[in-house]
């Protein structure tokens, strides 16, 4: 596709992006959970208008298709973080709840609205972004390898993806 596109699509997800952030912030008061939930999905979206304003003010269009790979990997990245939290979160509520520690269990239950709140949307910010690069055909940045010096003086080299 041409860069024209690919700039037009961006685009479109950062308005996209911006409407989410003032729905997200105009919403009424709810429970606390709800309003944990919202600032999750709010804060998401933040991250993602301030990722795509600074990715469309370069000037160089060369560098919207790996800033893509970076915004994702970002998202990608903070999904994962937090699933992992959430599965170690969870295994203390289920150890809390059995051992009658209910107090605890609360402040558990709290913590996972949070985080998985926190997870959806980042998965939902990974997908629109993939979404980009793949409807764009946008191909994958070229993989460097990175040297890493172990005790004792060897070098390895592991291969990673340029991001940015």
């Amino acid at each position: 596709m041409e860069k024209g596109s690919l700039v037009e699509r961006v685009h479109e997800l950062l308005i996209k992006s911006r409407k989410a952030v003032r729905l997200y912030t105009s919403m009424g008061k709810g429970s606390q959970a709800s309003d944990s939930q919202i600032a999750e999905w709010r804060d998401a979206n933040q991250t993602l208008v301030r990722e795509l304003t600074d990715l469309l003010a370069s000037p160089q269009t060369k560098t919207v298709g790996p800033g893509l790979y970076r915004i994702r990997e970002i998202f990608l990245s903070s999904w994962k973080d937090s699933e992992d939290e959430l599965k170690k979160r969870h295994f203390e509520l289920t150890r809390a709840a059995e051992n009658g520690d209910y107090i605890k269990s609360s402040l558990l239950a709290q913590e996972l609205v949070v985080l998985k709140a926190r997870t959806q949307a980042s998965q939902a910010a990974a997908h629109e972004v993939g979404q980009i690069i793949e409807k764009s055909k946008v191909p994958a940045p070229p993989i460097q390898l990175v040297s890493e010096v172990k005790p004792g003086g060897k070098v390895i080299e592991f291969p990673k993806r340029a991001v940015g």
